[in-house]
């Protein structure tokens, strides 16, 4: 059986537990037992990082031919993706002479020192995009 921080408490052979939070690191320690009713322990150290703690952010609303910035951090390596098959592994992306056809959803993927990944969106609205300089 296996004990854990915050009671955790399973007979499982190899548990897992999901959606795991930082307050579950800690020390879990599991009992065997043999056919022969010999018994066994062992303990191992679980460490559970928290997520990054990411903030995202663009120039948006722009004016078509202007020049889109799209910004993040909380990370260590960037992977935004958005319209058109936009890709780019910078932290702070531009795109010069926006259209229209650019407008949407922008996603960014942040990951960590730990390795841990945060997914975050940011919109540039086609309704808010000023047409011909206007």
């Amino acid at each position: 059986a296996w004990t854990g921080p915050n009671s955790f408490v399973s007979t499982d052979q190899n548990p897992s537990i999901t959606s795991a939070t930082v307050a579950m690191s800690g020390n879990y320690m599991v009992t065997v037992t043999d056919a022969n009713l010999c018994v066994s322990s062992a303990e191992v150290a679980v460490v559970v990082n928290p997520l990054p703690t990411v903030i995202i952010g663009s120039n948006s609303p722009i004016c078509a031919g202007a020049t889109l910035n799209l910004t993040a951090s909380g990370g260590t390596t960037y992977a935004w993706t958005g319209p058109n098959s936009f890709v780019s592994t910078d932290q702070n992306p531009s795109i010069t002479s926006a259209t229209v056809a650019m407008s949407g959803n922008y996603m960014v993927t942040v990951t960590d020192a730990n390795l841990c990944v945060y997914f975050e969106f940011d919109c540039l609205w086609r309704n808010n995009l000023c047409m011909d300089g206007s």
